[in-house]
C-alpha cells in the first residue's frame, strides 16, 4: 500500500480502554504525513450518523479488540461531534495483542 496501513488487532484504537481513539479515528480520519509513508484515511463526521458508528465501534472492537465490551460509546461520540476530541494516550502493550508476542509498539 502507498501509504502504509494498521493491523487493526495490534492497534491502541481497538485495544484501548474506551472507544476515544477510534471514535475521534473514524469521525475526523488519518491526514497523511508530511514526507512519510503512513496510514491515511478520510473523516465520515458528515457521512455516519451515531447509530452507524456505534455498529462500526461495536464491530471492530469485537472483531480486532481484545477487551470487553466499551461502556460511554455514546458520550464519546457526542463529545467528538462537539469537537472536544482529545486523543488518549495509552501505554504501549509489552505484548503483541494479536499473538501475545513480546515486541516493540509504535504508538502513532
Amino acid at each position: 500500500m502507498p501509504y502504509g496501513g494498521i493491523n487493526l488487532a495490534r492497534s491502541t484504537g481497538p485495544n484501548g480502554p474506551t472507544a476515544r481513539n477510534l471514535v475521534n479515528v473514524i469521525l475526523w480520519g488519518l491526514p497523511p504525513s508530511d514526507g512519510q509513508r503512513s496510514p491515511i484515511m478520510p473523516g465520515f463526521n458528515n457521512a455516519m450518523t451515531d447509530d452507524q458508528v456505534r455498529a462500526l465501534l461495536s464491530y471492530v472492537r469485537q472483531r480486532f479488540g481484545h477487551g470487553s465490551t466499551w461502556t460511554n460509546i455514546d458520550q464519546e461520540i457526542r463529545d467528538a461531534r462537539a469537537g472536544k476530541f482529545e486523543l488518549g494516550v495509552y501505554p504501549a502493550p509489552a505484548t503483541d495483542p494479536a499473538s501475545g508476542v513480546i515486541s516493540q509498539a509504535e504508538v502513532r
